[in-house]
């Protein structure tokens, strides 16, 4: 497509004015003698004449006037790019001499276009606006200077508007004005009056001030892309000044924030930010979402549990990361949500850039309401509470950055070294007196030059200690001859071990200075809790053994271990010794006889669990009103943890009958264990039940019930029957004097609390009644 060309300079016209002039084919001057008339033929002056003003070729003047008229000289031949020579209107230039070509220094600059803004980012369908003007050496703009503005094939975007103010200004000849030949070509002058630009609508924010000197054009884009506009000053005289170049990104997304979480202590909860098209709502794919911790040290992201993390949005548009607490205690954190567009190289290269973004926060509470965070005016009612879509922001200029793909069209003025600090724990937990608390310092130059003679230190409180501090001063210190330098986007990584010492808060602060480069601060703190007690077993041992025996009687011994701890009870051992007068004829299968009594080995009892161990004496000989010892003890690892001792009283076998008992004694007794207490609800036991007749004589048809409290559910025995939680046995058809009744019935604890079971005997005719209980405590599942 050609371009219109530039009005012709006023040179020009004056040429033709005198040629006109000269139509009667004789030169209307007298041409003195000596002077450049001398070489004019007769019947044409004007024709080969030197003494008229000639059009430079070269472009750096309006015209060539007969006093400027010199000798050109031609340049020696070299080797690379050759400079032509300028074309002059005089005698022809002499040959090219061998001699080597002069440098020569360059010209000073008189003016220089600029453009603004040189980077812009805007969603699609927006009209941006940018302004050119070409500024004197002296500081001020030029006013109705031709400008020329183009949009580069390889992009996207199209022009929509050209300033048009000042047509009317007598300083700018008719054919002067501005013009928009297509969709990526116009022409426009630089105003000489001020003028706003209000968009059309009321709110003040968004006019655009128009100086004296500048002139304007707005662009818009349908597609995500990048625009390349050049603004080009035809009439200036320096061709590396006379131009500029600005960059418009075009985004094409919306999206929408998580909403606050709230999570019970120690819970750990996802946060997901959806982008998906603007123009169509489908989801994007492949962008980044970079989520920080700003405030709060509870928390921590990403399966590396740093402060800081990106994740790319999957085919859905989604980008999920994963937030855990740093300990069970209540707390919360806020989190800085930023959405980036990556770069890209091809097809139209563009740098990494941070579209918008957002906050939210996370509470760790059981009874905390979920925080809101004020992102815009409250939903109409009826309206969904999730967060709404947002879509990108109104156009800006995105700071400038030295990244793979930044293809901007103007140099931008360099930052230097700059560095960033990333402190991370590498551990999570909360953390205790005496644990290891192994920390890194990534040191990150995000400038555009070197880190040069990095100098680190870290001084950390008192709570805290460090093994690498050999001095105990509280600081550590890292000169530049341990540290390497860093090159723009280069980063280095400090590994420093403490200990927690302390309970309380206790921090650390790290400083790492360079040349030529700000001073970068961090700190970190951490929560020190003091130490818990590893959880122990704890047992308790229980027995059941009548209190008189007669030689030559058996007697039957219960003893129940229990475990109460919080741990399980590993490689138990159980010994039951008895003194002389007792001899061990049955126990509990294991067993193993021992020097006066019996062991079992390698018994484990789970947390909140029991064991039972029976073991049936023969009674050999009296104690003479004396107990017999019988001693129980629990070992864990060979160690005692716990004993117990209990009698019995040991009679001579009876030779006549006894005295008759009182009449208000009982003639049966009875005596009931369970074979777990505490149980827990939902755990069966079993309920062990003796009865003794210890009248004189033998008892015919004794009846006896077991009642049960509601916390506690009885199981059918065989031949005994429910009544209303209540188990009653058939009558037992003969008891003779001093022998023992057993029998077991197991049951189920359905609710926690304290239970009594009762045991009730009677004999047939219903005289000495008798009742002995038990009390059965009863734990949560």
């Amino acid at each position: 497509m050609s371009r219109p060309s530039s009005p012709p300079p006023i040179c020009v016209w004056l040429f033709a004015l005198v040629a006109i002039g000269s139509l009667g084919g004789c030169c209307p001057f007298s041409c003195p003698v000596g002077s450049c008339f001398e070489n004019c033929p007769v019947g044409g002056c004007l024709d080969n004449c030197p003494c008229l003003p000639r059009i430079d070729p070269s472009g750096r003047r309006c015209c060539i006037w007969p006093a400027a008229t010199t000798a050109a000289v031609a340049p020696a031949v070299t080797s690379g790019n050759v400079v032509a020579p300028p074309v002059y209107a005089g005698a022809a230039p002499v040959a090219a001499a061998a001699a080597p070509a002069a440098t020569t220094a360059l010209s000073p600059v008189d003016e220089k276009l600029s453009i603004t803004p040189t980077r812009l980012l805007a969603p699609v369908g927006s009209e941006v606006i940018l302004k050119a003007g070409v500024c004197s050496n002296k500081g001020y703009l030029r006013t109705n200077r031709r400008i020329e503005w183009m949009i580069g094939q390889e992009g996207t975007g199209q022009f929509v508007t050209v300033g048009e103010q000042g047509e009317m200004d007598m300083l700018r000849l008719p054919w002067q004005r501005p013009n928009k030949f297509d969709n990526s070509y116009a022409v426009g002058y630089t105003t000489p009056y001020h003028v706003c630009l209000r968009r059309g609508t009321d709110d003040a924010t968004d006019d655009v001030q128009v100086e004296r000197g500048e002139a304007w054009i707005t662009v818009t884009s349908a597609s995500e892309g990048v625009s390349y506009i050049t603004a080009s000053a035809p009439e200036s005289e320096n061709w590396e000044a006379r131009r500029s170049t600005a960059t418009v990104y075009w985004v094409d997304a919306q999206w929408k924030l998580p909403p606050p979480l709230n999570l019970q202590p120690g819970q750990t909860g996802e946060l997901t930010t959806t982008v998906t098209r603007q123009t169509d709502g489908a989801p994007v794919e492949g962008w980044l979402v970079r989520y920080e911790v700003l405030r709060g040290e509870s928390a921590r992201l990403g399966y590396e549990s740093g402060q800081a993390s990106e994740v790319k949005t999957d085919a859905q548009g989604r980008a999920t990361m994963q937030i855990s607490p740093t300990d069970d205690l209540p707390g919360s954190a806020q989190i800085k949500v930023t959405v980036v567009r990556p770069p890209n190289s091809a097809p139209m290269p563009s740098p990494r850039l941070e579209v918008g973004g957002g906050e939210t926060v996370v509470t760790w509470s059981p009874t905390a309401s979920p925080v809101v965070i004020d992102n815009g005016p409250a939903p109409s009612p009826g309206a969904p509470t999730t967060p709404p879509v947002t879509p990108p922001p109104a156009p800006f200029e995105p700071p400038p950055r030295n990244e793979p793909g930044d293809t901007l069209g103007e140099t931008v003025r360099g930052i230097g070294p700059r560095i960033e600090l990333v402190l991370r724990r590498t551990t999570t937990g909360p953390i205790r007196v005496g644990d290891p608390i192994p920390v890194t310092i990534e040191m990150i130059n995000t400038g555009d030059e070197p880190a040069q003679n990095l100098r680190l230190v870290a001084e950390y409180d008192r709570g805290l200690s460090s093994p690498q501090d050999t001095l105990g001063k509280y600081r550590l210190e890292y000169p530049p001859s341990r540290l390497t330098d860093l090159g723009p986007g280069d980063s280095n990584v400090v590994d420093l071990d403490f200990s927690a010492v302390n309970a309380g808060r206790s921090c650390f602060r790290v400083t790492v200075s360079a040349d030529r480069a700000s001073q970068a601060f961090q700190q970190e703190c951490f929560q020190i809790e003091q130490p818990v007690a590893s959880a122990q077993p704890k047992l308790r041992i229980e027995t059941a053994l009548a209190a008189i025996g007669e030689v030559g009687q058996t007697l039957d011994y219960i003893a129940t271990v229990y475990n109460d701890g919080a741990a399980p009870a590993e490689n138990v051992a159980v010994e039951v010794l008895s003194g002389p007068e007792l001899e061990a004829i049955v126990g509990t299968e294991g067993k193993r006889v021992i020097n006066n009594g019996l062991r079992w080995e390698g018994q484990r009892i789970p947390a909140g669990g029991s064991l039972r161990f029976d073991v049936s004496y023969r009674c050999l000989a009296s104690t003479n009103a004396k107990r017999a010892s019988v001693h129980t003890y629990a070992l864990v690892d060979e160690e005692v943890l716990v004993d117990k001792l209990v009698g019995v009283e040991i009679r001579p076998a009876r030779q006549t009958p006894p005295p008759t008992p009182p009449a208000n004694q009982p003639a049966l007794e009875g005596v009931i264990s369970s074979s777990a207490n505490p149980v827990q609800v939902g755990q069966q036991a079993t309920l062990s039940v003796a009865i003794t007749n210890r009248s004189t004589s033998a008892v015919n048809g004794a009846q006896f019930r077991l009642r049960f409290p509601p916390q506690l559910q009885p199981q059918n025995s065989a031949g005994a029957t429910i009544n209303q939680n209540a188990l009653e046995f058939p009558p037992i058809p003969s008891l003779p004097p001093g022998e023992t009744y057993r029998t077991t019935v197991t049951y189920s604890a359905v609710q926690q609390g304290v239970a009594d079971i009762a045991l009730d005997m009677r004999l047939s005719d219903g005289a000495s009644p008798a009742t002995a209980t038990t009390r059965i405590s009863i734990a949560p599942r």
